[in-house]
């Protein structure tokens, strides 16, 4: 299958073990669920450092959620968010 061909680059493993591999990973990706959008900004590099500047979450969460999504650059992210925050 598609799958077993990622494991064929790395050596030692052969189809049966690449089956078993991805038999033992499905039944423990079906219960992962991604983090919500909440979490992800609480790990965000810049949401840290607003933070670092004394900003509270809500503040920080809410002028972050303004900024385009094209601003993927961390330290633009800050400057842009401290526009908004008015600092």
């Amino acid at each position: 299958a598609k799958s077993e061909r990622v494991f064929e680059k790395i050596g030692g493993i052969g189809k049966k073990k690449a089956k078993k591999i991805i038999l033992e990973l499905s039944g423990k990706l079906k219960s992962f669920t991604p983090p919500s959008k909440k979490e992800t900004f609480l790990e965000d590099e810049s949401f840290l450092a607003l933070k670092n500047l004394g900003f509270q979450k809500e503040e920080i969460k809410k002028a972050l959620s303004q900024l385009p999504k094209e601003i993927e650059n961390t330290e633009e992210k800050v400057k842009q968010a401290l526009k908004i925050l008015g600092r």
